[in-house]
């Protein structure tokens, strides 16, 4: 049995979701989960029956946004003076906390506490994400629009990951690298077990996941549709017309995803990855202002399964275009990016060292959440 210690960044559930994965396909081993606040109570209950894991709170770097709901990355470099400002305290209670484990192996997804503590610590890393594209793609590959953002914040990645041994972008598109990056392998997104023990089914109801900020444009056209449509992400169970608004639960979320006729979310990677695996087109709405979300969206469009409309644009005539099209975009369906499970566990497997990690600095038994006291 391995010991092996994970930590995700908590901006959004795509993180969540590729961790839970993780934990799933490794119940042979003992997990310590560093996981963020904003995320502990969904993936607390989505892994109350799994006792190989032990979930720990962190600090986490979150994103800010405008009142009009535009994601703004000057405010939320400002949100991330607190976090900076407690850096040394977070990293010496995070490094007695990982000492104590004494794990065989590290995982980190966009998260940049746990890099900084297993080097020093001498322990394998390895870096599994999305991110990490922006600093292997091929920029003259993109849009022109998106070129000169991704050249800007190529040089951000390497702040929330100064180092790993190994590097895994997880992606439900393959892209163009560019030379000297062969470092970083293309894996699939993470598919959730009970999403590979479902058949999907082709139902009435159209899925929609959206943030807080994008209820009111996106729900008045949604109003207007003669077909139910399930919400996610408002954290309201309620009927209102043709609206059935869930609150997020992890298994209720993949039953309504297989029996949905298709999905209409924001552009997040994991997400449209999940939705592609079990034949379900997307229509994605990059967050205003999210570039990253804006790249998913183009490449999304350019696979042919699905389509990606800016939130300035988003129209009932749109949906509903987009629902016409849905039997050409399931014809294509064999396009789709295979699961990366399985290597990813390869590569896990083989970094995990033959003989034991030795403890180097002796902590108290008692331990405690990183920055419990501030």
């Amino acid at each position: 049995m391995a010991r092996i210690v994970i930590s995700f960044s908590g901006e959004g559930r795509g993180h969540a979701a590729r961790i839970l994965c993780l934990i799933q396909a490794l119940r042979g081993d003992s997990l310590l989960v560093l996981c963020p606040s904003n995320m502990w109570q969904w993936l607390h209950e989505a892994t109350i029956h799994e006792p190989h894991v032990q979930l720990r709170v962190i600090p986490s770097l979150n994103f800010a946004y405008y009142q009009s709901g535009k994601l703004s990355y000057l405010k939320s470099c400002c949100s991330a003076v607190p976090f900076l400002y407690h850096l040394r305290k977070y990293l010496r209670d995070l490094t007695a906390i990982v000492d104590h484990f004494n794990p065989h192996l590290a995982i980190v997804d966009f998260e940049p506490l746990l890099p900084r503590v297993t080097r020093p610590l001498g322990i394998r890393t390895l870096s599994l994400d999305h991110q990490h594209f922006l600093s292997a793609i091929e920029v003259d590959s993109l849009p022109k629009a998106l070129r000169l953002r991704t050249r800007f914040l190529q040089p951000s990645v390497k702040l929330f990951c100064p180092w790993a041994d190994a590097h895994l972008i997880s992606s439900f598109y393959q892209f163009p690298q560019r030379s000297g990056t062969e470092y970083y392998r293309q894996v699939g997104v993470l598919i959730r077990e009970e999403l590979g023990q479902s058949a999907s089914q082709v139902g009435e109801h159209v899925l929609v996941y959206l943030r807080r900020h994008q209820a009111g444009p996106w729900l008045k056209e949604l109003a207007q549709l003669p077909y139910p449509c399930t919400v996610y992400g408002l954290d309201r169970d309620e009927q209102v017309g043709n609206l059935q608004f869930k609150r997020i639960g992890s298994r209720q979320f993949i039953r309504d995803l297989v029996t949905c006729r298709c999905l209409i979310s924001t552009a997040g990677n994991q997400l449209i990855g999940e939705a592609l695996a079990v034949g379900k087109p997307v229509l994605a709405i990059p967050e205003h202002g999210n570039f990253e979300q804006q790249i998913n969206g183009h490449f999304l469009q350019a696979s042919g399964l699905g389509r990606c409309v800016l939130p300035t644009a988003v129209t009932r005539r749109e949906f509903q275009q987009f629902v016409d099209e849905l039997p050409m975009y399931r014809q294509r369906m064999g396009k789709r990016q295979p699961a990366g499970n399985d290597e990813v566990l390869q590569q896990i497997r083989q970094m995990i060292p033959v003989t034991p990690v030795h403890s180097t600095i002796p902590v108290s038994t008692d331990l405690v959440a990183v920055g419990a006291d501030l």
